[in-house]
């Protein structure tokens, strides 16, 4: 009896393998595809704010 319950968990450890196995394919597959799509940027590109202001505020400053 315990030999077979070892044969058997032994089986589903082997499935639990093929899963996680499969699942860090994915999980590699998935970060290509995201790398590709966002073109290699891993943040977001730093917008510099623009030194004279924005238009309502220079034409409101004149006012």
């Amino acid at each position: 009896m315990p030999a077979d319950r070892a044969e058997r968990l032994g089986r589903e450890l082997a499935e639990f393998d093929v899963e996680v196995a499969g699942l860090e394919a994915a999980e590699v597959m998935f970060g290509q595809y995201a790398e590709a799509m966002d073109g290699g940027r891993r943040d977001d590109p730093v917008v510099e704010p623009d030194p004279a202001g924005c238009c309502s505020c220079r034409t409101a400053s004149r006012g």
